[in-house]
């Protein structure tokens, strides 16, 4: 079978947080007879080398560089956006989202999808050039915090349960958790080849010192807590981009506090008793649930923010104490009621998923048809080379301790186990219940998936 499709091509970048969603849009994309690529980054631009005529869509997560951009539409026909760092932040939101989209790019931007009402009405002020293209449709991801996917993360989360009982989750955002990845990542940004970057140096530098500051106060605080009788087992998880080394060196220190990183968070949140956080999404994805979100507010807190507003805060170790304890004992599931801040910030359909909005509307693209590509032996050469090279690396970075660079965190971190056809195709079967799909490996950490029909 290797019919002419339009085809998607969806590069992943942190595999936890991007890449199941990236299927659930895909299980649409192909209902609208999309052939969707799905794989890292490198994988999808290996792809596009190898195309020899224009055709496609790009979706990605933020804005290009002229020159690659121009590069790109030479092989897509459309280069569609939406940023996962985009999030529910009011304050910096027009500032942030001008940052990521390069001045003069805009006209080469076919689509720009956001989360919500809010991030509409800022994009579409400070974007007077792409108004006609952005679309608030809210996000795969926030489809798979609603109820009704509970199905697809069960299995895990009952083991979650079986595995570690009542908890209380910690997401962590810090960023800058270590003097090593402070240094690391204000040397990126010194570096960057984005002028409008690097002037934010000064900045980033203020605000990594004060977060540092919070996170060594926060562990003083969790360290009192360990000490206490009869206080819930919390689980803190580190975020992708933070030092994992120095949460897990804090960790050992420790009785009744566990650091865990290990898949999707969704079944995290889904299995515990309610979310700590410090103003991220996860706060989001705990009011959709309807459990108990508690914000830990310090020097740095994003106060008035949508995490924020819709959690209750916390000042103290007794009131942190008190949320845990409160928060484990409660067996009642709360009627979930979305909070009217939550409504201005995220869009929810009740009748139909975002993935399911933005299919539709990629559809409406006068897009080419193409051949799927078919791998070769040399395709196949070049994956043992890289599984060598790989191999290699471990085995020298083992014997050698060398030092790991965190300032951009490792392909171990961002993407562990790879994009894989099994994963995919697990994925899928939990989803759809059927075999109507087809999902094959293209090379290493690329996935082709279609429709069988």
């Amino acid at each position: 079978m290797n019919n002419s499709k339009m085809n998607l091509f969806i590069p992943i970048e942190i595999k936890h947080r991007e890449f199941l969603s990236k299927l659930l849009l895909s299980s649409f994309a192909i209902k609208f007879g999309f052939r969707v690529y799905v794989g890292s980054k490198i994988s999808i631009y290996r792809l596009l080398k190898k195309k020899s005529k224009k055709g496609g869509i790009f979706f990605y997560k933020a804005g290009l560089k002229l020159d690659p951009l121009i590069e790109l539409k030479k092989k897509c026909d459309h280069f569609v956006i939406l940023d996962q760092e985009m999030g529910t932040v009011k304050k910096e939101y027009a500032e942030v989202a001008r940052s990521r989209i390069e001045p003069g790019t805009e006209k080469y931007i076919d689509k720009y999808y956001v989360i919500g009402k809010y991030g509409y009405e800022v994009s579409c002020k400070i974007f007077p050039e792409m108004k006609n293209s952005i679309r608030c449709t809210g996000w795969p991801r926030v489809d798979l915090w609603r109820k009704e996917n509970d199905y697809l993360f069960k299995e895990k989360t009952d083991s979650i349960l079986r595995k570690h009982g009542k908890f209380m989750l910690f997401s962590s955002d810090f960023g800058y958790n270590s003097q090593k990845i402070i240094n690391e990542r204000l040397d990126v940004i010194k570096n960057f080849y984005w002028k409008s970057k690097r002037d934010k140096l000064t900045a980033e530098t203020d605000r990594s010192v004060k977060t540092f500051r919070e996170f060594n106060y926060f562990k003083e605080l969790l360290k009192n807590y360990d000490k206490m009788d009869n206080c819930p087992l919390i689980i803190i998880r580190p975020h992708p981009q933070e030092d994992m080394d120095a949460w897990f060196d804090f960790s050992k220190e420790l009785k009744n506090i566990k650091v865990i990183y290990e898949g999707e968070i969704t079944p995290w949140i889904n299995a515990s008793s309610g979310v700590i956080h410090r103003g991220c999404t996860s706060a989001i994805q705990a009011h959709m649930r309807g459990l108990p979100a508690g914000y830990f507010v310090t020097e740095n807190a994003k106060v008035h923010e949508t995490p924020y507003n819709i959690s209750q805060h916390l000042f103290t170790l007794d009131q942190l104490i008190q949320f845990c304890k409160t928060s484990i004992n409660n067996e009642d599931p709360k009627l979930i009621k979305y909070h009217d801040e939550f409504k201005e910030m995220i869009y929810v359909e009740k009748d139909k998923l975002a993935s399911r909005l933005i299919a539709e509307d990629l559809a409406k693209l006068k897009t080419s048809k193409e051949l799927s590509y078919q791998a070769n032996y040399k395709d196949k050469a070049r994956d043992v080379l890289i599984d060598i090279k790989s191999s290699a690396k471990k085995f020298i970075n083992f014997f050698y301790k060398f030092e790991k660079k965190i300032g951009i965190a490792p392909p171990s971190q961002k993407m562990p186990g790879g994009i894989t056809q099994k994963e995919t195709v697990d994925f899928f079967k939990r989803l759809s219940n059927n075999d109507n799909f087809i999902v094959n490996k293209v090379f290493k950490d690329c996935v082709m998936i279609e429709s069988k029909e």
